[in-house]
């Protein structure tokens, strides 16, 4: 089996190669925004705690700053569905 390229060059469990298209796609992706947030915001609070650099507390700040972020987002996509329920309300046998 020929290999396109090496691992570095595809995105983790696609076939797809990392190009600009490929990148909006993702990053206009609500589940990805999140997890990449959540990842930001683990490794800054893993950074805090081993307390190794001068910024330990500001990193603390940033990562809960993070995690209110990823609350927002979480909330956006919810209220989104409130268009929905005019919909639904207005079919008919249901």
């Amino acid at each position: 089996v020929k290999r396109k390229g090496t691992v570095l060059n595809r995105v983790p469990l696609t076939d797809k190669t990392y190009t600009i298209k490929t990148l909006n796609v993702l990053a206009n992706s609500a589940q990805c925004r999140e997890k990449g947030l959540k990842i930001l915001q683990y490794v800054l609070r893993g950074i805090s705690y081993l307390d190794l650099t001068p910024w330990s507390k500001q990193l603390k700040s940033l990562s809960k700053s993070t995690s209110i972020a990823r609350r927002f987002f979480k909330f956006c996509r919810w209220v989104k569905h409130f268009e929905d329920v005019n919909e639904a309300k207005s079919q008919t046998g249901i």
